[in-house]
């Protein structure tokens, strides 16, 4: 089967046009992307579809991306269809909004190409994305702990975004172009390794096809497909429990916990996210694995447990008792009566950046100073309503209660010597009338931080740490 047969399969299997659609091609002038501009073209009058180029100018490169809009411009001039260039600067968005090129750069392309496609009227915006592409994909979040969903690669379709070359490999991608005579562009960039995705594509994968199978790649590829099916699935089955959830609870926009609990395991991390999506779909494709366990943390706290996550958007799971919500910006937490024994305990996971490697730890009054191996720094605040942990070395949920029998700090700083709750309350000299009314933040009998007294030492935040826990104690 050729290449051009490939695509006619892989538009046919997945339903990604309509005879009349109006589709928007993100074309860099690189071979994957001028590949699908000239697939579509073969195509147009079979499926009878209209195209229209946009490209994106990073405003990186200097010389070379102006070739290549010039490149772009020239193509799609030459057959006579729509194009339009959007310039973006990208150096001045990360400076003003931190983050990798890399991700911004796709943030910018899609906002772009879904802007142009509403200008257009067009239905449909496609990408250049291939096998290789979605072996990476697979592979890096694996390697970064990814659900199941990070695990399914890169679908054919998601919503108005499709991928006619999905199932071509890199390789039949070059020898069709040449077979075809049609001249593309190469980045520079694709050759260096600053970026996660090159490494994996430029060492990683190469040495998996080299010494372990030539097919690796389509075999990964091939897997994540398999998920993406069983993915879709188990959504299906996700938003059915999650209708079933939302007409059991005491208020609009609630579900009660213990029934939430009763779902299969498998099911509840995307319940979460179907819950949330209601409110919020950006903010819950921002949900990591973090926040998936946390909420789940907060979900598995004994009866009367009341507390609240910090979510993508601005947004908080938010548990009272018996029953959780969400809620974005300072919606309360408390029940009917607004009154609660206990502070409410909110906590944020942030995950560094994978080039961010601690060096030191500095701890000073008022704050948390972290240093990184690329010489800088980040100061965290801290008070005695806050403080930082290494989320990582947490086996049990957190939840803020009263003191229970079995209690224990560790207190040395290789997290090795435990000492009693008991004792060291006495140590403290706390009034023992005091004892049973201090707010604790523990996990499992651990107790992580008396608020205003002590913090244990084995989740301190070390050189090892990679995502951090926030825990803040507000309210009375």
């Amino acid at each position: 089967m050729n290449s051009l047969q490939i695509v006619r399969e892989t538009i046919g299997e997945y339903h990604l046009f309509e005879p009349g659609d109006g589709v928007v091609a993100g074309i860099s002038g690189g071979p994957d992307s001028v590949c699908l501009l000239q697939m579509l073209l073969r195509l147009a009058d079979l499926y009878r579809i209209r195209i229209a180029v946009l490209h994106v100018h990073h405003g990186i490169r200097g010389e070379e991306a102006d070739a290549d809009a010039r490149f772009v411009e020239e193509m799609a001039e030459a057959y006579g269809l729509p194009e339009k260039t959007v310039r973006v600067d990208l150096p001045g968005i990360r400076e003003a909004e931190g983050g990798s090129l890399e991700e911004l750069g796709r943030r910018e392309r899609y906002r772009a190409l879904e802007v142009y496609r509403e200008e257009l009227g067009f239905q449909k915006i496609a990408v250049g994305h291939h096998l290789e592409d979605s072996a990476e994909t697979v592979l890096m979040n694996l390697a970064r702990g990814s659900g199941i969903a990070g695990l399914a690669g890169i679908p054919p379709v998601n919503g108005r975004i499709i991928r006619p070359l999905i199932r071509l490999s890199r390789k039949e991608i070059l020898s069709w172009l040449g077979a075809e005579g049609i001249p593309f562009r190469t980045d520079s960039t694709n050759r260096e390794n600053e970026y996660t995705r090159n490494r994996v594509r430029n060492h990683v994968l190469p040495m998996l096809e080299r010494e372990v199978n030539p097919a690796a790649a389509k075999h990964i590829a091939a897997a994540g497909g398999q998920i993406y099916q069983i993915r879709n699935y188990l959504q299906d089955q996700a938003g059915a429990a999650a209708d079933g959830l939302l007409t059991k609870a005491g208020r609009e926009g609630a579900f009660p916990v213990p029934e939430f609990l009763q779902v299969h395991p498998a099911l509840q991390p995307l319940v979460l996210r179907d819950l949330l999506g209601r409110q919020d779909e950006e903010a819950a494709r921002g949900l990591t694995e973090a926040h998936l366990r946390l909420m789940h943390h907060v979900l598995q706290n004994p009866a009367g447990f009341r507390g609240s996550v910090s979510l993508p958007g601005g947004w908080r799971l938010c548990r009272d008792r018996d029953q959780a919500f969400f809620v974005q910006g300072k919606g309360a937490s408390e029940g009917e009566d607004g009154v609660s024994e206990l502070p409410q305990l909110r906590m944020t996971v942030i995950e560094l950046p994978e080039e961010k490697q601690i060096t030191d730890v500095v701890q000073e009054e008022g704050q948390l100073i972290l240093r990184f191996s690329d010489g800088s720094s980040e100061i965290l605040e801290q008070n005695s309503c806050i403080r930082w942990f290494d989320y990582d070395r947490i086996e049990e949920p957190v939840n803020l209660r009263y003191r229970e029998t079995g209690d224990y700090l560790y207190v040395s700083t290789d997290g090795r010597m435990r000492q009693s709750l008991k004792a060291l309350m006495i140590n403290e000299k706390i009034p023992a009338e005091k004892r049973g009314r201090m707010p604790l933040v523990a996990s499992g009998s651990e107790i992580l931080w008396i608020p205003g007294l002590r913090t244990g030492e084995r989740c301190r935040i070390g050189q090892e740490t990679r995502r951090l826990l926030k825990l803040m104690v507000h309210g009375d």
